[in-house]
């Protein structure tokens, strides 16, 4: 038996749907990021109260990996092969759990706080800084292997498209990364405040950004180029667009720190009122439902598609 977390790839999925139409509330949060396991059968959140892993069948808890109770962790992201879980706290340290003994393998004290992080492959993290550095580790020994001062301000968002490294942050803009010697190759300035998130569609191949002026931004990625760029939503929010996600068939979520998520679709725009801060949200995985998941000051919540209604 490997681990708990392996077992969980074991469900049957028989009762999917029905499932999805369940609303429930993991933890009491807040929680300020989160991410699916590769098979997208298990939650793994980072938050105020640590680092836990839960069952996105049965909404249960599962394993707390964070016990350092001096942090709060703001960035999680686990490896592709499942074998590593890393997060980052407000202490500036890297966290790095072995997911086949379920213990700290290694931990890294940096000078700034981490505010992204993801897994490169199976053997590497790149982390954004909150000082505009990004930094490449190699596991499992959190081995610093390059650092480059990329933005003057935080990196809040990090993503990979066609080998190239996207970026952006504090500094209103997008920048496209040689993933070798991380040489910039293009760089956008379409928003006109602090960007908060980019995610990619991997469907088309496209990328989407939003931000704090309440915009949404799409681009197409070509040879380390940003083209194609155009607003997608320009009026939904006057502000503070904190995330967002897109699934097949041109359906989005877009929320707001301070509750708001309008899901948009080819043929409707349904809205749901959280009342609480959000900080993240996805659409629920394996599902053709309209279930969203959003990591709140409350916990993780999982929005059932009979909670959101029409109209504004």
């Amino acid at each position: 038996m490997r681990n708990k977390i392996a077992l969980i790839s074991a469900i049957i999925f028989f009762a999917y749907d029905a499932f999805c139409q369940e609303s429930r509330r993991m933890g009491d949060g807040p929680y300020f990021d989160f991410c699916y396991s590769p098979s997208e059968t298990c939650l793994f959140s980072a938050g105020l109260n640590g680092v836990f892993a839960w069952d996105l069948f049965s909404g249960k808890q599962l394993i707390q990996f964070g016990t350092v109770k001096s942090t709060c962790y703001i960035s999680v992201d686990i490896a592709p092969d499942s074998s590593f879980l890393a997060a980052s706290g407000t202490d500036s340290t890297i966290y790095l759990w072995n997911l086949q003994t379920l213990l700290l393998e290694k931990t890294l004290k940096l000078g700034a706080m981490v505010h992204v992080l993801k897994f490169h492959g199976e053997k590497e993290i790149l982390a954004g800084t909150e000082n505009g550095e990004l930094l490449k580790l190699i596991i499992p020994d959190l081995l610093l292997a390059n650092r480059k001062r990329i933005f003057k301000g935080e990196i809040t968002s990090l993503i990979y498209d066609e080998g190239y490294i996207v970026l952006a942050g504090e500094d209103r803009l997008i920048k496209v990364l040689t993933p070798d010697k991380w040489v910039t190759t293009d760089s956008l300035s379409n928003h006109h405040d602090w960007i908060r998130a980019l995610i990619k569609d991997n469907s088309i191949s496209d990328a989407y950004s939003c931000g704090d002026d309440g915009k949404v931004f799409r681009y197409h990625l070509q040879n380390g180029r940003l083209s194609n760029s155009h607003k997608v939503f320009n009026s939904l929010f006057p502000h503070w667009v904190i995330s967002l996600d897109t699934k097949a068939n041109a359906t989005f979520a877009i929320a707001n720190v301070n509750g708001r998520i309008n899901i948009l679709t080819d043929y409707s725009e349904l809205v749901f009122h959280c009342n609480e801060p959000i900080y993240k949200i996805r659409f629920f995985p394996k599902t053709d439902f309209l279930t969203i998941v959003a990591a709140t000051s409350h916990g993780i919540r999982i929005i059932s598609a009979n909670e959101i209604t029409g109209g504004n």
